[in-house]
């Protein structure tokens, strides 16, 4: 199968092209299946391409009565950035611009504990975007999946008193 016979212009398919690295996680004999395919088949052998959803997708093949099926995904990698720094009431540190991304997580430990502080997840162009308020000495707040095209802020915000 080549990647440019796929027809559907999905994510995945984007990612595929863009040359984001994919691991393969062969579910039940995909890949004996392939390769017994490929020595006997003297034409193409057919694989289906089924979306399932954040950035992953299925292959089936069928060949000679048996289905295997393969799911293929982004494989992680994992950037911590470190920050530290004290805030000043009514006052916000902006991080990034973040690219190539399909999520951020901050995690904050506040000090005094008493502290409050907006953490916010902005898209660079647009503005739009979405914050947490943390409370108790700490927490985190995680995005939704973003689009990995786009290039993203992390706003630290203290609100004024």
């Amino acid at each position: 199968m080549r990647l440019e016979e796929l027809r559907e212009p999905t994510a995945e398919y984007a990612l595929l092209l863009r040359g984001v690295p994919m691991k393969l996680e062969d579910l039940d004999g995909f890949m004996q299946l392939l390769n017994q395919a490929a020595k006997v088949s003297t034409r193409f052998v057919t694989v289906d391409y089924l979306s399932v959803g954040s950035y992953r997708f299925m292959l089936v093949l069928e060949f000679e009565g048996r289905k295997a099926y393969a799911l293929i995904q982004p494989e992680l990698i994992i950037t911590e950035v470190k920050i530290r720094g004290a805030l000043l009431p009514a006052k916000a540190h902006l991080y990034g611009p973040y690219s190539y991304i399909m999520q951020i997580q901050v995690s904050l430990t506040l000090s005094p504990t008493d502290q409050v502080v907006d953490v916010g997840i902005f898209d660079a162009e647009t503005g739009t975007g979405s914050y947490r308020r943390l409370t108790g000495g700490s927490g985190s707040y995680s995005s939704p999946v973003l689009d990995e095209a786009k290039s993203y802020y992390v706003v630290v915000a203290s609100p004024s008193l």
